[in-house]
């Protein structure tokens, strides 16, 4: 990691800037291609000096290396976008080097004479445009004409023959034809790019008509984005974030970290991040991603779009429905104090087996999506008794057979009252079905062991145990010893066997016995 780090921070000092001028991007490619060759060649011609001949051609070491470390700086200001120093220098540098070694060998004989000059006025040219070209040639015309001089006269110590006359001669002519073949390559390559330039157009327009923020980048690196996307972010112009890295600029520590992190799943191709504006202000967006080809290179294309106003929708969504979900449950309070205003004998009954029943139900493993069914059907539990007569509800003594079968029957009228009210649907398990018993005697439908819902088997041995340990008008409350020995001889028989089990563990650490 620190070495990837380390090698990111000095491709970084090296990197092809972006220059919102196309004519400028042209030339800074241009440039960016010379000097990397030129460090290339630098360096292959210093390794196979030293290795093949060791120890001698010191100048010529020496100049490489220099040239290795002047191409460097070259690009280092290059990517500061200091393209027509950076392009000046370079020509400098060029002429400079392919002079001194015109004079430490052989004058306007050396290979460097003809050969260096003809691609400095070539380079020139192609950075420089006509003029940059025109200058070159006669600088080096002039040049190589004091040089050529110097040798007739002995002045350089180079050796002279008869044909340094005729060297310069041949360069007269070839230096502007180098400017002229120049000329040529650099038409053609503003037709290549012109016609890259208006495909890139093309998709401009495509982008900045999208919807969305579109950004392309290479390893996390903006090579491009359309304007939605930069002031997204509170930027002005894609230049401003182009050759950044973007994780770093546009996202906050922590969401670019969990990104990277994440590994990416094709069959959820879609992310929330936390973006990070220019004045340090952030907002939630969501990013999708995909790889693709552009200006003949591997990238990834994202869109990204700022989903702060879907965000406090669904806040106030989540409000509303709390509220909502707050006055439901505040109704259903309200029926069950109704009830138990009307069977005075079972007052605070609904409230205590509420309390129980979840933290059974929990002990048992029930998800907190379900709490939520169950507390209600708790709370609602004896609902259906609203449709039994005073005369039923309210008798003192024991019922006739005929009043049971119409007491029995108020599970029937709970089913009734709440079936057709839509967030009460999955509670009715409790109202509906609390009296079924384990062995199939129960009602309303003779359910039999796991066939009677998980709730209903739960609730069903905390209503016994409140009923029993509460007094009633024809009885008084049993003790707890005596209702857990009756709840656990009825296990296999009216309750489930676990539920009992892990209902007596709940009772028996409270009573602390």
């Amino acid at each position: 990691m620190f070495f990837s780090n380390v090698l990111g921070k000095l491709a970084a000092l090296f990197r092809l800037p972006a220059f919102i001028d196309e004519n400028q991007n042209q030339r800074a490619v241009i440039l960016y291609s010379i000097l990397w060759s030129l460090v290339a060649l630098a360096v292959i011609y210093l390794i196979l000096s030293l290795i093949l001949v060791p120890g001698t051609y010191q100048q010529d070491l020496a100049i490489s290396i220099v040239g290795i470390l002047a191409n460097l700086l070259l690009l280092f200001l290059l990517s500061r976008k200091q393209l027509d120093l950076a392009s000046i220098l370079q020509i400098a540098c060029l002429w400079l080097m392919f002079t001194a070694i015109m004079i430490l060998n052989n004058g306007v004989l050396s290979p460097a004479y003809a050969m260096g000059y003809f691609l400095v006025i070539l380079i020139a040219g192609l950075l420089l445009g006509k003029i940059g070209a025109t200058i070159m040639t006669i600088l080096s015309l002039l040049v190589g004409l004091i040089v050529c001089i110097c040798q007739v006269f002995g002045i350089l110590h180079t050796g002279y023959t008869s044909s340094i006359l005729s060297v310069w001669v041949v360069s007269a002519f070839m230096f502007p034809a180098a400017a002229f073949l120049q000329y040529l390559a650099a038409r053609t390559l503003r037709i290549a790019f012109t016609r890259a330039s208006e495909s890139e157009a093309r998709f401009r327009s495509l982008s900045d008509a999208a919807f969305e923020g579109l950004m392309i980048n290479q390893n996390g690196i903006i090579l491009d984005a359309n304007q939605k996307f930069v002031e997204m972010f509170g930027y002005e112009n894609p230049a401003d974030i182009i050759g950044k890295n973007g994780y770093d600029l546009l996202l906050t520590p922590e969401s670019s970290l969990a990104f990277r992190n994440t590994p990416k799943d094709p069959t959820k191709p879609v992310y929330e991040v936390t973006g990070l504006r220019k004045d340090g202000s952030t907002f939630p967006g969501e990013t999708q991603s995909q790889v693709t080809r552009y200006k003949g290179q591997l990238v990834s294309v994202a869109a990204m779009r700022d989903i702060t106003e879907r965000k406090q929708f669904l806040n106030m969504l989540e409000e509303a429905n709390r509220q909502l979900e707050t006055a439901y449950d505040a109704t259903l309070q309200g029926w069950s104090s109704a009830l138990e205003l009307r069977e005075r004998e079972t007052a605070g009954h609904s409230l205590r087996v509420v309390e129980l029943t979840l933290e059974l139900a929990k002990m048992i493993g029930v998800s907190e999506q379900q709490m939520i069914h169950l507390r209600r059907g708790a709370l609602l539990h004896d609902i259906g008794k609203m449709g039994l007569p005073d005369n039923i509800l309210l008798k003192p003594g024991p019922l006739t057979d005929e009043e049971w079968s119409a007491m029995r029957f108020h599970t029937v009228h709970a089913f009734t009252l709440l079936k057709n009210i839509p967030f009460l649907q999955r509670a009715l398990d409790i109202p509906y079905y609390h009296h079924e018993w384990w062995n199939g005697t129960g009602y309303p439908r003779q359910l039999k062991g796991e066939q009677i819902p998980l709730a209903a088997r739960i609730f069903a041995v905390v209503d016994v145990w409140d009923a029993l340990t509460s007094d009633r008008p024809y009885r008084s409350a049993w003790s707890h010893q005596e209702t857990i020995e009756y709840i656990q001889n009825q296990a296999g028989i009216q309750f489930d066997p676990l539920v009992v089990e892990k209902f007596v563990t709940i009772i028996k650490k409270y009573s602390g016995s």
